[in-house]
This record gives structure tokens, C-alpha cells and sequence, in this order.
């Protein structure tokens, strides 16, 4: 799924891959981020219908850490996949909040990018 991610961000963003970071440890070796371009922090699962729990425990320390490493001003994103279904959160005063949901239709892969676009 790592690949699609990366084929996803450099043809539907345009993402030069010398921007997109795999496996990037945390600044305190905590953990690491699957997939990071710019303020985007990507994690992949196997099933999110079973691993949602490890997301919401974990993305706080990912977007904290990439938001240290982001111009200021800037919303830092989390998102969750598991490639049938996309979880968005940020960090609102230090706390977590889902900013979005997205299931895939594969019917309309278009349809992805339009939702992906504003976050």
C-alpha cells in the first residue's frame, strides 16, 4: 500500500518524491510515521475496523512531531488507511479531533482526491 500512497501524492499533488519521508522516526524514538510529506503524516493498517484504537493512541505523538518540523501557522494532518477507508484528524490545543472520514469508492477513484484536497 506504501507504493499507492506514494503514487497518490506525486501524480494527485504533484509531491516530488525527494519530499515524501517512509518509516521517519520520531524525534524521541517513540515510534514512526508511515508516509510524511510537508504536514501531512500518512499511517497505514492492515484493518482499520480493528486498529482505529492503536490510530487515535498514536496520532497525537505523529502530528506533534511533525508539527515541530512545520512552518509555523501551518495545520499538520493525520491520516489514517487502510486503503478502503481514510481517517483524517489534526491537533486542536493538544488534543486530538477527527476532521473527516472517507470511504473509498472504486467507482470514483476522483472522488478521493476531492475530498483529500481542502484537509
Amino acid at each position: 500500500m506504501r507504493g499507492l500512497i506514494t503514487e497518490l501524492l506525486r501524480e494527485g499533488f504533484g509531491a516530488a518524491f525527494s519530499e515524501l519521508e517512509h518509516e521517519r522516526y520520531l524525534v524521541d524514538n517513540s515510534g514512526r510515521i508511515d508516509v510524511a510529506w510537508g504536514a501531512t503524516v500518512i499511517e497505514l493498517k492492515s484493518d482499520l475496523r480493528r486498529e482505529e484504537r492503536d490510530v487515535v493512541a498514536r496520532m497525537p505523538d505523529y502530528l506533534a512531531d511533525a508539527t515541530r518540523g512545520s512552518a509555523p501557522g501551518r495545520t499538520t494532518v493525520g491520516l489514517a488507511t487502510d486503503g478502503a477507508t481514510l481517517l483524517a484528524y489534526t491537533l486542536d490545543r493538544g488534543r486530538l479531533t477527527s476532521i473527516g472520514r472517507y470511504n473509498v469508492d472504486v467507482d470514483h477513484p476522483e472522488r478521493l482526491l476531492t475530498w483529500l484536497e481542502p484537509l
